[in-house]
């Protein structure tokens, strides 16, 4: 299977849109200044307008959006800090299930057969998911790594244990049916890849892990297995919050253990994004993708 890039290219207001929404994301972590990342995005913002994939109504949620999570991260006043995160929390999940009004998500493919028995696979470049990542990022405290050294000793920590963690996920996947072993090359894992890393799985992992995860884990610490129980909710969560059937879900909460447990031994959440990303390219490249088609 091949993609024609050029149907990107032929759209050049709107993908410059994303490529500032991605520069306004990993500006992040080379300088976590408002100023960068929101100069970023109010030209990503003027270009998504103008290329339709933004209505203006929604220019007043994204503005509420970021002012919660600035009143979420930065209060000191209790009740506030309290109410804006219940808002941040209710907003990201609409925004994860793309339920806020005035989101146009470019489509650039559409039921394709990445795998040959499988269902077919149809991708959005979201704008509004990845929102969740970038005003959480930019104005909470999360540490982010910030030099090469930091950076390697993460990934000779976690890698070894994302890769054990994607043969387990994918062994319970095979044993159920869910997919099978057919490794792939094609031209479709380019942009697949940088979706799914800079608009899936940023927002994913800062959203449950860094906040979610850490906010249970706070809350049950007088408890003796308070941090293990936090794990165990936030999976459950995340696996719940895929609404793609039962199998997915299961497989969902498994991988969310996973994740989990690499951001609670690393407290890095780039630990959790890598694991997340290799669990996920793992699948696309090496088992069936998305799922195998049910037999008639």
């Amino acid at each position: 299977m091949t993609f024609d890039y050029t149907l990107l290219l032929n759209s050049k207001i709107c993908l410059f849109s994303y490529i500032l929404l991605s520069a306004s994301i990993i500006s992040l972590w080379f300088k976590k200044k408002p100023l960068i990342f929101g100069s970023l995005l109010c030209v990503a913002i003027l270009f998504a307008l103008l290329a339709h994939r933004l209505q203006w109504p929604v220019l007043f949620f994204i503005a509420f959006f970021a002012g919660v999570n600035y009143l979420a991260f930065n209060i000191t006043q209790r009740s506030v800090r309290i109410l804006s995160s219940i808002i941040v929390l209710i907003c990201s999940i609409l925004l994860w299930l793309h339920q806020i009004p005035g989101f146009s998500n470019w489509l650039i493919a559409k039921n394709l057969f990445i795998s040959i028995d499988a269902i077919p696979f149809t991708l959005f470049l979201n704008f509004d998911k990845p929102l969740i990542g970038l005003f959480i990022l930019g104005f909470s405290s999360i540490p982010l790594l910030k030099t090469w050294p930091e950076w390697i000793k993460m990934l000779k920590k976690t890698i070894p244990i994302a890769l054990i963690g994607s043969l387990i996920i994918a062994g319970i996947a095979y044993v159920i049916g869910y997919i099978k072993f057919e490794p792939k090359v094609n031209t479709f894992f380019i942009i697949w890849a940088l979706n799914n890393l800079l608009f899936v799985c940023i927002a994913e992992e800062v959203l449950f892990r860094w906040w979610i995860q850490n906010s249970l884990s706070e809350f049950l610490k007088r408890y003796r297995y308070g941090s293990y129980l936090a794990l165990l909710l936030a999976s459950l969560l995340f696996g719940i919050i895929h609404n793609g059937g039962f199998a997915y879900i299961i497989l969902a909460s498994i991988a969310g253990l996973l994740y989990g447990f690499v951001y609670q031994k690393t407290k890095s959440v780039e630990a959790s994004i890598v694991t997340h990303f290799l669990v996920n390219a793992i699948h696309f490249i090496g088992f069936t993708y998305p799922a195998l088609a049910p037999k008639l």
